[in-house]
């Protein structure tokens, strides 16, 4: 699941895609965000938005560019952040 910064719990299934409003981001966000993907390795978040955001692992490591198209791991505790907006990866 993607907690939101009101605590609340966005499931994460592969083919889901998720908008700017789901995720309660503001401008310059707006519609799908964020597409989750299935991969050999497990589920991937893949950068739908027309916006860079960026992203960085739960070992608490700098958070790296994410270019449209670009993906990142679903692992627990992996951080994705929309500008000021932080999100965070959570075991279901």
């Amino acid at each position: 699941a993607l907690r939101l910064p009101d605590g609340e719990q966005v499931a994460l299934k592969a083919g889901t895609v998720l908008s700017a409003a789901q995720l309660r981001l503001k401008n310059p966000f707006d519609g799908p965000v964020l597409e989750v993907e299935s991969s050999e390795k497990g589920l991937l978040l893949r950068n739908r938005s027309g916006q860079e955001w960026s992203a960085a692992g739960p070992d608490g490591g700098e958070p790296r560019k994410m270019s449209v198209g670009d993906s990142v791991p679903a692992r627990n505790g992996e951080r994705v952040f929309f500008g000021t907006v932080q999100l965070v990866v959570v075991s279901d």
